[in-house]
């Protein structure tokens, strides 16, 4: 079991998905109500499955949620070109929080990586761990 609030990769997807929550950025007329609420769920999802995975109890199994956790980044960063597209959004909100998915992203591959393939303790020079 991880200590999966103390992850800052999992302290920024939370706070991304509190801003977004929050946010005023978003219009949420009835027009683009399913894309608001779409956006709001993958972008919660991100932090979700950090703090699942942790749970899990095996490296294989965080790892996966881990990948979950990513694939739902690239969904949402998705739902946000869209947004900017269709005026649902400004192209500055859309850049920013562009910026912070984009972030997460990449702090999830390495910690994935790290998961996967962990450091072996390191054996002094007579051979002993």
């Amino acid at each position: 079991m991880h200590p999966y609030q103390r992850l800052i990769v999992w302290q920024r997807a939370h706070a991304l998905a509190a801003s977004l929550y929050e946010a005023a950025a978003l219009d949420e007329s009835l027009r683009y109500r399913a894309l608001v609420d779409q956006i709001r769920r993958c972008a919660a999802s991100i932090a979700a499955n950090i703090a699942e995975g942790a749970g899990s109890g095996s490296q294989s199994s965080f790892s996966r949620y881990l990948g979950i956790a990513l694939a739902s980044a690239h969904e949402l960063e998705c739902h946000f070109l869209l947004a900017r597209d269709v005026g649902c959004t400004t192209s500055e909100n859309s850049a920013r929080y562009a910026m912070s998915i984009e972030s997460i992203k990449r702090m999830l591959t390495v910690l994935q990586r790290r998961v996967k393939t962990p450091t072996r303790p390191r054996k002094n020079e007579d051979g002993s761990p």
